[in-house]
């Protein structure tokens, strides 16, 4: 027992993943990889379960993958994750015995196509979609096995993960690669998604140096004018602006941390 509390590697562990839920889940692009404790491994407070399942309520933990600090997110309340599954339960008629995979695929269109309509209204980030940006979403969607064409179970991860939060979808539409200030996506595995940890909050920095502090709002303010105008010709309006929201990278720039509200 005590080696399971403080030795065991969890996100090596499908039940702890959750995959059983695919593919209403976020994806499973890394779950081969997770099997090797050698490639995914929890670290510090995050190995602690059983303190951890009492105050990390915002399921964030932090460990390594392929010796790379990570950050592995649940990217919900485990209550609100049970109000999601419970609800795509009812919109399916299913009863005590649903099954989610069999729900959301009773629920989603059998396509491989992604419309608008099909995603209007169900994240801040489609509330008013376009074709353009729905092509543009899954051109850039790193779950799909095929680098040009999305399955119909991709499909199915992808609106799953929209309608839980859809920040991992946001970060790689508007990925770190083509200058965006997000962090890396990494990939995804049952409901857990693995992101770059890219270092210390922004209030953590209340007290830095006036020439550091000086260069972090400068920076800010160039995010704002990238959200307004950039190469993809979208606008992205943010609506939880925080000092717990932003991290400064080792290499002193300002990254989004938490990308639900855009």
């Amino acid at each position: 027992i005590i080696h399971y509390f403080i030795f065991y590697n969890h996100v090596a562990d499908f039940s702890y993943l959750e995959t059983r839920k695919c593919p209403a889940c976020f994806g499973h692009a890394l779950c081969k990889d997770m099997r090797d404790e050698g490639i995914a491994k929890l670290e510090g407070y995050s190995k602690l379960q059983f303190l951890n399942s009492l105050a990390n309520v915002k399921n964030v933990n932090y460990g390594t993958y392929g010796g790379k600090k990570v950050v592995f997110k649940k990217l919900a309340h485990n209550n609100e994750l049970g109000d999601f599954d419970a609800d795509l339960c009812k919109k399916a008629g299913m009863g005590s015995s649903c099954k989610l995979g069999d729900a959301i695929h009773k629920l989603v269109k059998a396509s491989r196509m992604l419309p608008p309509e099909e995603v209007a209204g169900i994240s801040d980030m489609t509330h008013c979609p376009t074709m353009r940006l729905t092509d543009r979403m899954v051109d850039r969607y790193l779950e799909k096995a095929d680098a040009i064409d999305m399955s119909y179970p991709e499909k199915l991860t992808l609106m799953t993960t929209l309608m839980v939060n859809p920040e991992p979808i946001l970060i790689q539409t508007f990925p770190k690669r083509e200058g965006f200030p997000f962090p890396e996506y990494i990939g995804a595995c049952g409901r857990f998604v693995v992101v770059e940890n890219v270092g210390r909050t922004l209030g953590e920095y209340y007290n830095a140096p006036w020439e550091e502090r000086l260069d972090y709002a400068t920076q800010l303010f160039r995010i704002a004018e990238l959200f307004t105008e950039n190469k993809s010709e979208f606008a992205l309006y943010w609506t939880d602006l925080s000092y717990e929201n932003f991290a400064i990278s080792s290499d002193g720039k300002v990254v989004i941390i938490d990308a639900e509200n855009i």
